[in-house]
């Protein structure tokens, strides 16, 4: 999920527990683009799930660049998201 403030993108993705308990993770990205600070809250979410022990993941978001990027159904287009798309994708691959 993305919030944007009128400044500054901020990544936020939130780790739920099957009892319904979560943790969410916030981050503020300074000089980058929605697109960016998207794709950022994802591996951030991914990396976390992995250090909490998880092996399944759902994301959800509403970001249809990221998801389509993620899951390469979209060809990556722009340099500058490139190197976040393929550790994105790199992550993607450590779950089921």
């Amino acid at each position: 999920m993305l919030i944007r403030s009128p400044s500054t993108p901020r990544g936020v993705a939130r780790i739920e527990h099957e009892d319904g308990t979560g943790v969410e993770l916030k981050g503020f990205i300074a000089h980058a683009t929605n697109n960016v600070a998207e794709i950022i809250a994802c591996i951030e979410a991914m990396k976390e799930a992995l250090l909490l022990g998880k092996t399944e993941l759902k994301i959800r978001t509403d970001s249809t660049l990221a998801v389509n990027l993620i899951l390469g159904e979209w060809r990556c287009r722009k340099n500058h998201l490139k190197p976040l798309i393929i550790d994105a994708q790199d992550m993607k691959q450590k779950f089921t």
